[in-house]
Formats: C-alpha cells, structure tokens, sequence
C-alpha cells in the first residue's frame, strides 16, 4: 500500500472547507501516482484493489474539463501522459498522450466565451516537427511555450523549440494554421548534440537535464541572473550548461519560485537561486560566503545527515519558495535510515513541520511524521507539499475531499 501526505495550502472544490491532513495520509491506495500539481489543482492516479482512477481536484477546470480527465480509464499502468500548464496561475491547461499522438487543451472562460470549446483535441501531426514527437511542453512565467521533440529511429533526432504565446502554439499545432499577423515557425534553440530528459520551469529559468547527465539553463527573465545557476550571457536563445556542474552526472533536477535543485548519481544535492522577493528571508546554504568556503558563486552543496551519519539523496521537490528533500543511510540491502526534510518558506504549513515551527526556516529539518518511511514521490508545487510514502500495513483510505 502506499500513503499521500499533503501540507500546507489544500486543493479543494470551491466552497469547501479544508481538513489538517498533515500528521495522517489523505489518500491510501495500492499505488499513488500524481500526474499534475499546481496552486489551485492537483491530479492524481491511483490503483484500488486492482481498478484504478484518475482523481481531479481543484477549482481550475469546469466541470466538463475535469470529467474528460477522470474518464480517462487505464490497465495496470497509465499511458504515458504529459500533463502541462501554469503552477503559479491557470494550473493545468492541457495534456499530450503519446499513446494516441494527441494533444488535449482545457480552455478557460474567456477562450470559451470567444468560441472555443471547452475540451479541444489536436492530432500531433509529426511532419511539422521532421518526424519526432513532441515529449515535452512547459509554460514559461513571461508567457512563451517551450516544447521539445525526440524521434523513435537511431540515431535519435531531437529538438527544442520556443514560441512567444500559449495561442501562438496553438496555431501552430492545428492542422490549419488561422492567420496571423507575423505568425511563423517556432524559434529553434540550439542543443549542441544533447537533448532533454527532463524540463523544469520557474519564475526566471527554464531548466533541462540532458541525456549526458549536464544540466542547462536558459533565461526567461533576465532580472534575476542567481537562478540560472551561471553568469549570464548574451546568447539568451540558447539553453546553456551550468559550468559547475560540468564534471557530474545529474539524475534529477526540480525548479520552482526562484530556486532549482539537482541530484548528482552519487546522491549529492545542490541547489541555486535565491528566496521570492518580498520574503526578507534566504536558504542557510545560499547565504554562505562563497569565498570564505571556496564555493561555487551560484551552485552551493547541501549536505544531508540523519542521526549524524552523511546521507544520500534520493528526491527532491521545489514550490514557490520551499523545498522537500528525501534521504537515506543504507545499511545493507534490507536495511536503510530514512528521513524527509524540508526547509524554506513555511507560511502555511508547506513544510510539515507542526504549527509551532516559524514562518521560514534557514536550516533542513526533519518531518516527523514522515520518519523512516520509504519516500516513492515528493512534489511541490506553490504553497504545497505532497508526499507518496510506502505504508505495507495500510488498509485503502479515500481522499478527503473531492473535487
């Protein structure tokens, strides 16, 4: 069985009032996958006793949009399904499913009220992208669409490219482009023999893990060159590598607020960036002189210890200003201490720290209800934190409140 602890701000239906479910899960099932987090939504997939369910909740998404997604039905494993949109504002926006090269777009009111459906499916049509698919789409905070691209054949053919709009992507994908004004083909960012495994955006950066295990950033705005992780440069059109980082295999990175995170295959962690503007407060880690330490200006290592003894990372996850960290020591093969920490912004609980604990921490500090629990998912997303834990003694538990 496996357990979902949530802290901090709750998705819930409109008008609904919210339940404290941070010292007990809010939803137990055989498996717990969550497929989409943002502000004011939350998706998740799940398996009861051999069915499974897709469960929206949120207030983003009309009633007819939220049906489409929880009629989709699967066997014993989703599909690979892509979901996509604005952590910080819209949430959710639409989805890709490889399975049916399809992509699905949930329009808001004022699109509705404009003429356009509330559900709209546009085949993938892989002649515009020289026969790849597109694998990945992430919305910048300045309002332009990233998306990349990866052929099946050998050798791999890839791409990364970026339109300035949401709608100008839209016309792009549909089969007949409507007209506009200067509309054109997506600008092409440049990748130099790599291409993404994994994309991640905040407020200022774009962010890719490369199949090389390099980690690239590229600018969305300009005003905050910490979060790039790099001194900037002039060639804002091209995602570049982090030089710190340049002689580590990365296996995960996590991006959100103005902080990025990444996970080295050895299970070290680092991190760069800086707190939101506004919060009179920073990481312990990020305030370091880095002269004094000989440290990186921009990348900073955090280490992890549980019960003195230097731990490995295995997970990491980022919101608007805080952050969840999973860890282990392994003993051997069947015996391992393992602990969740969180640190950052902590305003409305996000870190699960208990109601006495202030309204930002400096320091990593552990979050007791999640003490020795195998850790299968951390997710964060604005002022939210969602954990997927083991639990082999659990009996199924539905979620508290549905929307």
């Amino acid at each position: 069985m496996m357990d979902l602890y949530i802290f901090g701000h709750k998705v819930k239906k409109q008008g609904s009032q919210s339940k404290d479910l941070s010292q007990r899960p809010g939803l137990r099932a055989e498996d717990i996958k969550i497929l989409w987090a943002s502000w004011c939504d939350l998706i998740i997939h799940s398996t009861f006793y051999g069915g499974t369910e897709i469960a929206y909740h949120g207030t983003s998404l009309t009633h007819k949009q939220a049906d489409h997604i929880c009629a989709l039905r699967y066997g014993t494993s989703p599909p690979h399904l892509t979901f996509f949109g604005r952590h910080l504002d819209h949430g959710v926006k639409g989805f890709i499913s490889s399975s049916s090269q399809e992509v699905v777009i949930f329009h808001t009111d004022q699109e509705i009220k404009q003429g356009r459906p509330e559900v709209e499916t546009i085949p993938l049509d892989t002649h515009k992208h020289e026969n790849c698919k597109i694998v990945d789409v992430q919305l910048a905070s300045n309002g332009s669409v990233l998306f990349s691209t990866m052929g099946e054949g050998r050798p791999i053919v890839s791409g990364m490219y970026e339109f300035p709009s949401f709608g100008r992507f839209l016309q792009y994908l549909r089969p007949e482009p409507e007209e506009m004004t200067g509309f054109g083909p997506p600008q092409e960012l440049k990748l130099d023999d790599w291409f993404p495994l994994q994309g991640a955006t905040n407020a200022t950066a774009y962010t890719a893990l490369g199949d090389t295990g390099q980690v690239y950033t590229h600018a969305v705005d300009m005003r905050y060159p910490k979060c790039l992780g790099r001194e900037s440069s002039d060639q804002t059109s091209t995602p570049q590598p982090v030089p710190y980082l340049s002689e580590t295999v990365v296996n995960k990175i996590a991006s959100g607020g103005y902080y990025t995170a990444a996970i080295t295959s050895d299970g070290e962690l680092y991190i760069w960036g800086q707190s939101p503007p506004g919060t009179g407060n920073e990481l312990a880690v990020l305030k370091r002189d880095a002269a004094v330490n000989y440290e990186d200006e921009f990348v900073r290592s955090v280490e992890v210890r549980i019960e003195g003894e230097v731990a490995l990372v295995t997970d990491v996850a980022i919101g608007w200003g805080h952050m969840f960290v999973a860890a282990e020591v392994r003993r051997n093969e069947d015996d391992a201490l393992r602990a969740v920490f969180a640190a950052g912004c902590n305003e409305r609980g996000q870190l699960g720290l208990g109601s006495e604990s202030s309204t930002f921490v400096e320091e990593l500090r552990e979050v007791q209800s999640l003490k020795g629990k195998r850790v299968r998912q951390l997710l964060c997303s604005g002022w939210s934190s969602y954990v997927v834990v083991d639990d082999p003694r659990g009996q199924r538990v539905r979620p508290e409140e549905k929307g």
